[in-house]
């Protein structure tokens, strides 16, 4: 299978490219009005703003990876709004998943794939497993349940209950 290579925070991921519609480099984000705390735990996912894309205005969701809840810090900061890039997705209307870099497009073998519930992560709502890249582990994002809206209540909260297939 291919995949897309790209980091959220300092965790590198992987997703299927026939998942991907489209790559796009920095553009100004539209941030959406708060209705709230926001209740996610870590590993959730928020939408949390729309860009521009081919003349209309699509969700971008943001998904935390680490145990602070957070997509890898104060990105502003860090890597500038331009450095950030989104993934434009397929499989329903679009929707953009904001990540801080693309890595390249890679072969994986399907056997090198250990799915999510065989460490732990069986409930996440878009890790569909882990498998190695160079040295490292690196999630393998299951881009449909990115496109699902269960669970995403006046446009901010988690995905919950998505397919980890």
């Amino acid at each position: 299978m291919k995949v897309i290579t790209f980091s959220i925070g300092a965790r590198w991921c992987a997703m299927a490219v026939d998942q991907l519609v489209e790559i796009l480099p920095g553009r100004e984000l539209l941030s959406l009005p708060s209705n709230g705390p926001n209740g996610d735990a870590p590993g959730g996912m928020d939408t949390v703003g729309m860009i521009d894309y081919r003349g209309k205005a699509i969700p971008v969701r943001r998904l935390h990876l680490d145990q602070s809840g957070h997509a890898g810090g104060d990105r502003e900061q860090s890597d500038g709004p331009q450095r950030r890039r989104f993934l434009v997705l397929g499989g329903g209307p679009p929707k953009a998943l904001e990540v801080n870099r693309v890595g390249a497009v890679v072969e994986l073998d399907d056997q090198s794939i250990q799915p999510s519930g065989e460490v732990g992560l069986a409930d996440h709502p878009v890790i569909a497993g882990v498998c190695r890249l160079n040295d490292a582990y690196a999630f393998v994002i299951n881009g449909a349940a990115l496109t699902e809206d269960r669970g995403v209540a006046g446009g901010r909260g988690g995905v919950r209950g998505a397919s980890n297939g």
